[in-house]
């Protein structure tokens, strides 16, 4: 478990960066010739939202929670998680795709995104 709240951002910072990584090579992989693609995220209070850029548009990848909470239908949300976009400012907060904590590997069409559910 986390230590000091400090120790458990770094951590994640750390995660979230190396996810970033691991998309660029994944698009990379399929798409050679455009390099223009990158990743990045922006902190907020609850949420980093983690964003792909080019040269003509911005869209989001997805969100990774910040914070544990229970939704009000009774969904358990802990930190790490790694929650698809409903929107541009707004996670899908009915189930957690995954949690970067406990290893999210980017493989298939996760490059576009967390997993869809079933």
């Amino acid at each position: 478990m986390m230590k000091n709240k400090g120790d458990g951002m770094k951590e994640i910072y750390n995660l979230v960066d190396k996810l970033c990584n691991d998309l660029r090579e994944e698009h990379l992989k399929q798409f050679p010739s455009l390099k223009d693609y990158h990743w990045n995220y922006e902190v907020g209070r609850k949420y980093l939202k983690v964003i792909q850029n080019n040269e003509f548009q911005r869209s989001v990848w997805g969100f990774i929670n910040l914070k544990e909470f229970t939704t009000k239908k009774g969904v358990d949300f802990k930190v790490g998680d790694v929650l698809m976009a409903a929107g541009w400012k707004t996670p899908a907060l009915n189930k957690p795709r995954g949690n970067i904590l406990e290893g999210y590997e980017i493989f298939g069409s996760r490059k576009y995104g967390p997993d869809y559910l079933i």
